[in-house]
């Protein structure tokens, strides 16, 4: 009695690493999708009446998106960090690849949306916030999806 027992503590013990890294990188990439998604809604945010908002209201508006961008940013940064040490097969290899690219996308939002940047004012962002946000939202999805096929992700092992 005593041996099969001692045998399914030794499995479930053995799986145990692999489930946690498994639940951690699926949380991690999770919080990343999460402020991404949070990211575009700010996106959309400032796009509304720009044309007749006024500067406080376009000034708050950039500092909530390089918010958003730097918080993006940090959960991509974590998930790197999780990722940094474990063995990607050569099909996920391109999407480690996207992730880095997505933490420099999101580190131009930040220097892009900052109001207390030098030369930077409500004209500014108002003339180039638009060009900026479909720079933006077109590089986000180009890199957002690949992240997906990290490790952890549904459906994968």
């Amino acid at each position: 009695m005593l041996t099969p027992l001692l045998a399914l503590w030794a499995v479930s013990t053995a799986q145990m690493p692999d489930t946690t890294a498994r639940v951690r990188h699926g949380a991690a990439r999770q919080a990343l999708n999460d402020s991404i998604a949070a990211v575009q809604a700010a996106a959309v945010a400032f796009r509304v009446d720009l044309g007749t908002a006024s500067s406080d209201l376009v000034l708050a508006r950039a500092r909530r998106l390089r918010e958003r961008c730097a918080a993006a940013r940090r959960a991509a940064q974590s998930l790197a960090l999780l990722l940094a040490d474990a063995p990607l097969p050569a099909g996920e290899r391109r999407a480690r690849r996207d992730l880095a690219e997505l933490e420099r996308v999101l580190q131009k939002c930040e220097r892009d949306y900052d109001p207390g940047a030098p030369g930077v004012n409500a004209d500014t962002l108002k003339a180039w916030g638009p060009f900026r946000l479909n720079q933006l939202e077109l590089e986000l999805r180009r890199y957002a999806p690949g992240v997906q096929r990290l490790p952890g992700a549904p459906g994968t092992r």
